[in-house]
């Protein structure tokens, strides 16, 4: 990424960085991970007028290093398939896929791709997915085209994300506005000055806010692979809290993995592990066979109990909105999440405006 799209270092003052007297209404997100970044590029597609963003992280896409345990975004799959059973849930990520059916081929980094869902014998029960009649080409598998061991199969189109391209894609929409100021900080606590602010700070929420005590990793460990061969994006329920998954990124890698340890909290990789899911997948997607590995990794995928939290709140005198906890859902909800959170900001910069006449 060039320099001018980096964000800059400052300490305090944020809500003084942008002097004008065109501007109405300010606001702030705190975190720059997918529900930040993608609250960011929505606002400044919106049409409100004579606005100024500003968006506080201390990580940011393309960091060097280690896995930060905060930052998440960076380590996801990532692949538009809905599990949840929330009717409110399935909404926001309907809106999302409709949104990447329209501006996808638009978005660096997103691909569409053909989705396989294979389930186990011991899974064999499970219903017909509730996105049957919204992702194209929606079809349940015959027996004869089920893998060994497969006892039920769905097969539809959807959406896989390249993490590392979308993500500097989307700051770089940011970096390239005027009225968006990007800023490499660490926040403790909700910045005053501004209209309204952002809550998007996943994990790491009850860290900004002392009364957040739901949030909790859940540990994933995957393998970074060049296959070009593989071009389908797959899912291979086992068991409860077992499964296996294989995400191309477009440029001939492709992410395998995974495992789901709720409150664990181990950032070393389990060589083991990487051994089960490399043998499952090649098992299970043939061209995987070919596959050279670059890497393994852990990342924590940021829950909380009780669910995503996506609503307003006042304090002291001041609008947050809240927009954490999606577990391992940011990317498949990331759209459907930002246009409900400017939603809200509309609603309340024109209650303040009514409230000024």
């Amino acid at each position: 990424m060039n320099d001018q799209d980096s964000p800059s270092s400052s300490n305090s003052g944020y809500a003084k960085l942008i002097k004008s007297d065109k501007i109405k209404a300010r606001i702030v997100i705190i975190g720059a991970g997918i529900s930040g970044l993608t609250v960011a590029n929505h606002l400044i597609d919106s049409n409100l007028d004579a606005i100024s963003v500003t968006l506080i992280s201390r990580a940011w896409p393309g960091d060097d290093g280690d896995v930060d345990y905060p930052y998440a975004s960076p380590w996801a799959g990532a692949h538009w398939r809905s599990f949840t059973d929330d009717a409110r849930e399935q909404q926001i990520e309907r809106d999302t896929f409709h949104y990447l059916e329209q501006h996808g081929h638009k978005l660096d980094g997103v691909t569409k791709y053909s989705g396989l869902e294979y389930f186990s014998q011991d899974r064999a029960n499970v219903a017909t997915p509730w996105f049957k009649d919204l992702c194209p080409r929606f079809e349940t598998l015959a027996k004869a085209d089920l893998p060994k061991g497969v006892a039920k199969g769905f097969k539809f189109n959807t959406f896989t994300f390249n993490v590392p391209l979308y993500l500097k894609f989307l700051q770089k929409r940011l970096a390239n506005d005027p009225s968006v100021t990007l800023i490499r900080d660490t926040v403790a606590h909700f910045p005053n000055g501004y209209n309204v602010v952002i809550n998007c700070t996943g994990i790491s929420a009850g860290r900004l806010d002392m009364r957040e005590t739901g949030m909790y990793p859940i540990r994933g460990q995957a393998s970074l692979v060049h296959c070009p061969g593989h071009a389908v994006t797959a899912t291979y329920m086992i068991a409860a809290g077992l499964y296996r998954y294989a995400i191309p990124r477009g440029d001939g890698t492709v992410i395998l993995g995974g495992t789901y340890g709720v409150n664990d909290y181990d950032r070393e990789v389990r060589e083991d592990t990487a051994q089960s899911i490399l043998r499952d997948c090649k098992q299970t997607w043939p061209a995987l066979k070919e596959a050279k590995v670059l890497e393994h990794y852990v990342a924590f995928r940021p829950a909380r109990k009780g669910g995503l939290r996506l609503e307003e709140e006042w304090r002291n005198g001041q609008v947050v909105i809240h927009n954490y906890g999606h577990g391992p859902a940011g990317y498949q909800q990331s759209w459907g999440c930002a246009m409900r959170v400017v939603d809200m900001v509309e609603r309340i910069l024109a209650m303040t405006k009514a409230a000024k006449l």
